[in-house]
């Protein structure tokens, strides 16, 4: 029996990601203050929108505006290229849920976008590339010559 670590349900192979020369105590990745705030501001207001800076003053010096961006709310002006998302079937860390939510958005501000779904953990997209999406990842690139 293997004893597997899993975060959120994520079928990621964490203990071998762990065990990768690129995760030691000198260089172990890591999150700002500033980057956790973002998020817990996001979650708080239910928009995918830019850093809060407290005051209207200061987002008015940052964005023009009292509030900042909402970036889901400006896709059709913001995003001028085509956008291929994928997702994970088995990402605890960012579910299929959660992309799906970008592509109906994009999808309704006229961004051109393609979405297709990978039986993966999250970090599989990285550590652990499989074939068929090295294959699809191919076949978007050429198709964008």
């Amino acid at each position: 029996m293997t004893n597997q670590l899993a975060l959120n349900n994520d079928a990621s192979q964490w203990e071998r990601a762990l065990q990768m020369p690129h995760y030691n105590a000198k260089h172990m990745p890591s999150l700002s203050v500033y980057q956790v705030l973002h998020l817990i501001q996001m979650a708080r207001s239910g928009r995918f929108q830019m850093f809060d800076y407290g005051n209207s003053s200061a987002n008015w010096a940052a964005y023009g505006g009292p509030k900042p961006p909402d970036l889901a709310a400006n896709y059709g002006s913001l995003v001028g290229l085509p956008v291929d998302l994928i997702a994970g079937l088995r990402d605890g860390i960012v579910p299929p849920e959660n992309i799906r939510i970008h592509l109906q958005l994009m999808n309704e501000a006229g961004v051109e976008v393609s979405y297709k779904e990978f039986d993966f953990g999250h970090l599989d997209f990285t550590f652990a590339v499989k074939e068929d999406l090295n294959m699809y990842l191919m076949k978007l690139l050429l198709k964008k010559k």
